[in-house]
């Protein structure tokens, strides 16, 4: 190579560095393979396939390689994902996202040290990331570090709370503000360390983990059935119904037909009142499993619900050829809606022959028998029944009543303020707490309880007459 060419060589290398050329091949080259289109759902490939080509084109913006890596996320390739977060960060650093979502997918597999250290990281560009340090807290909770934790939760309960994801200016999500968790967690810690955190006494509810907008982000976009229902669950555990419709929505839009799809819109469906709506999805999700006794009983609950009491028969005496105690109760409940009470009578005993414990069979065995006199054993089953579900109100309100009618009204006041504390819309409640009130000369109170009834329910005519009763007493 002559001088002049060996010039011009190094010239143009110089020129093609200092254009970051060799910055976007580097970063593009580190970036994964996209997994073969038949490994996956085509949505989910499609979508993933586009985020990889806008990042192959612009392989130095953090921004595109970063939604890359949240295209993986809602893709459920965790390991995919955390590669191209690990790229998004090397080009960003300053952004505390990457590292963020690195720690989500480290503890997802349990690897608690990697996890803490990306999130000391996020702690370090942003150390007013509430969400940050309630995992770190969580993290160092797990292992035992409880000094560690407490100072972490203090942290995150100072921290401000971070704002809510929307979709479409419409769909805002809901849930307990970070700092309510992270008191929590420092209550748990003062529960172990004075060794008072034994749980005895209490009922054990699920978990359901804060709102978390750079998460939610993942989760809108995603085109997986089973990521958009894992998260549909958790927002129906918390509450969280606008939100829930809308994954429940995508869900369907990828995967018409699947079965969990159709269960999970039938449910939702159902939380909202919305029973016609419901069936429909229930009668799709029959045709693609015909006789599933599950699918049955959800129906016939709906009809039901709709007072489409001959059609609520039929499905589901196809749902008891299943030996199922559900089925059992539910069927029981129309046949009592329409006063074949022998007939209802034996579908609750059946249900209770299958399960001993089931609550409801129990609480509407005692209520039928009550009403029409037939058995001395009807306390007895409701306190069965209370015992088997203590937060079952109507068996609370049934026992309250039954002990009313027994003359036992100081009993009869404790388990009618039990009913009303586990459902304070209940008018009936309400009313029959009234009554035992003013049989024990609670005046003031039996006129609040009769009040608040009535408010409840202002066409309550046993309410109003209560009321107007003791208005004339003396």
């Amino acid at each position: 190579m002559t001088r002049v060419a060996a010039l011009i060589a190094v010239v143009a290398l110089a020129a093609w560095f200092a254009s970051g050329a060799w910055v976007r091949r580097s970063q593009s080259s580190s970036l994964p393979a996209l997994p073969e289109r038949a490994s996956t759902l085509a949505p989910v490939w499609d979508a993933m396939a586009a985020a990889d080509a806008q990042a192959r084109s612009q392989p130095a913006s953090a921004a595109a390689v970063g939604a890359l890596g949240k295209a993986y996320q809602a893709a459920l390739l965790s390991s995919l994902a955390e590669r191209v977060y690990a790229v998004a960060e090397r080009l960003e650093p300053a952004d505390p996202q990457w590292p963020y979502y690195r720690a989500l997918l480290f503890a997802e597999r349990g690897n608690h040290v990697a996890a803490d250290e990306a999130l000391r990281r996020v702690t370090s560009l942003d150390a007013s990331h509430a969400l940050a340090w309630l995992h770190l807290a969580d993290l160092r909770l797990k292992d035992g570090r409880s000094d560690d934790a407490h100072s972490a939760y203090r942290r995150a309960a100072a921290a401000p709370q971070p704002q809510p994801f929307m979709i479409g200016g419409k769909v805002a999500r809901r849930g307990l503000a970070v700092s309510s968790y992270a008191e929590a967690g420092v209550q748990r810690l003062v529960q172990e360390s004075d060794g008072e955190l034994s749980g005895q006494g209490r009922q054990p509810t699920a978990y359901v983990p804060p709102a978390d907008p750079w998460v939610d982000d993942v989760v809108a976009r995603s085109q997986h059935p089973d990521l958009l229902l894992k998260h549909a669950a958790l927002a129906a555990r918390g509450g969280d119904q606008a939100w829930r419709e809308f994954l429940v929505r995508r869900a369907l839009a990828v995967s018409p037909r699947g079965f969990d799809v159709l269960l999970e819109a039938a449910s939702m469906l159902q939380a909202s009142g919305r029973h016609s709506e419901a069936v429909e999805y229930l009668r799709q999700a029959e045709a693609v499993a015909p006789d599933d006794h599950h699918t049955l009983v959800e129906q016939g609950k709906s009809l039901t619900e709709l007072g489409r009491l001959d059609e609520a028969e039929q499905v589901l005496r196809r749902a008891i050829r299943v030996r199922d105690a559900v089925a059992e109760y539910n069927l029981g409940v129309v046949l009592d809606r329409q006063d074949r009470w022998d007939e209802a009578r034996t579908h609750y005993q059946r249900a209770l022959a299958i399960d001993p414990f089931h609550a409801r069979s129990l609480n509407n065995l005692a209520s039928g028998l009550d009403r029409r006199g037939q058995s001395d054993t009807v306390l007895g089953l409701y306190q069965r029944a209370l015992r088997a579900s203590p937060d079952l109100a109507e068996a609370h309100s049934n026992f309250g009543t039954a002990l009313i009618n027994r003359r036992r009204f100081s009993e009869a006041i404790g388990a009618l303020e039990q009913a009303v504390a586990l459902d304070p819309r209940a008018a009936d409640a309400q009313n029959n707490l009234g009554i035992a009130l003013a049989q024990v000369g609670r005046i003031v109170e039996a006129r609040r309880a009769f009040e608040q009834a009535l408010q409840l329910a202002p066409r309550h005519a046993n309410a109003r007459r209560n009321l107007e009763a003791l208005t004339l007493t003396p």
